[in-house]
């Protein structure tokens, strides 16, 4: 009887840490170099700079209007975590481009206004 109740309350915590997990959107490319991580309306963008190549961010709202340009820099590892809370919800298009003048870009569904 105790093996069972172990048994449910293990398979109860693996539910509630899948349910959670499902929350949080990941998108990586195909050399894993780029992770876009949206949870709770915070988006979180790392570059994983092998190359230690400057980078710049652009990111544009909806219709397309830039909202953000930065330069992210050269290290081995760059980010930054941008939040959305106030932002209309849509698709917004985060453009990394790197001294070489390659683009990359993801698109992103965040935001909680309508």
């Amino acid at each position: 009887m105790k093996t069972m109740k172990n048994v449910l309350i293990a398979g109860l915590l693996m539910i509630t840490a899948a349910v959670a997990a499902n929350d949080i959107k990941v998108v990586t490319t195909e050399g894993g170099n780029v992770t876009i991580t949206e949870n709770q309306k915070k988006v979180s963008i790392s570059v994983l700079n092998t190359l230690q190549s400057e980078y710049q961010l652009f990111i544009y709202d909806t219709k397309g209007n830039l909202m953000y340009r930065g330069t992210l820099g050269a290290d081995n590892s760059i980010g930054r975590v941008f939040d959305f809370e106030g932002a209309k919800r849509g698709n917004y298009t985060f453009t990394l481009v790197s001294e070489d003048n390659v683009r990359q870009s993801y698109r992103i569904k965040t935001g909680s206004r309508f």
